[in-house]
């Protein structure tokens, strides 16, 4: 029952054109999901079991809200787009929250010691990457041609989400780069 159904919601998703995390997420979820509710097909739940699996998630398993985000898009593609239903009556969960914690943020003192035990290319990744909030597969796949020397900045191509978007570039990093 429950792999007929997920192939279903796979050839849903691959049919949208959804990334391949994405449809592992969504399938991850929708498995827990009939789990959850003792290997009962989604079609004999209802949207007040959708609910209590979204309050459960935030109040037992204190998820993140992003993920409870996750799980109620997977939940309203399963219903909507894969068993066909007009809509979905979600409201009245209990909404996940986490403690709002102040980011930790490294002294001079330890970026120079950290940036002291690197050198050559991860030497330049790292300071890239702190410089300007670039993510690792940013700072490892640029060409010459995308950053721009005299107004201190790079073009960033496939950044998250397939996205291009431009970034700073510290001039101290200047003399690494013409390497």
């Amino acid at each position: 029952m429950a792999s007929r159904l997920l192939d279903q919601v796979r050839e849903a998703i691959r049919l949208r054109h959804y990334s391949i995390p994405t449809e592992r997420t969504y399938l991850y979820w929708i498995r827990y999901f009939i789990r959850h509710h003792r290997m009962r097909h989604p079609r004999e739940l209802g949207d007040a079991d959708v609910r209590d699996f979204l309050s459960y998630l935030a109040l037992e398993r204190r998820v993140a809200p992003a993920t409870q985000k996750v799980v109620l898009n997977a939940s309203t593609f399963l219903y909507i787009q894969v068993l066909g239903r007009q809509g979905m009556n979600l409201a009245g969960y209990r909404p996940a929250s986490r403690e709002r914690k102040l980011p930790v943020v490294l002294t001079r003192r330890e970026l120079d010691a950290i940036f002291a035990r690197l050198s050559g290319e991860p030497r330049l990744c790292a300071r890239l990457m702190y410089g300007s909030g670039s993510r690792v597969m940013e700072v490892v796949h640029p060409k010459p041609h995308d950053i721009d020397r005299e107004r201190l900045c790079v073009l960033v191509r496939d950044g998250k989400g397939r996205k291009q978007r431009i970034t700073t570039l510290a001039e101290s990093l200047l003399p690494e780069i013409e390497h």
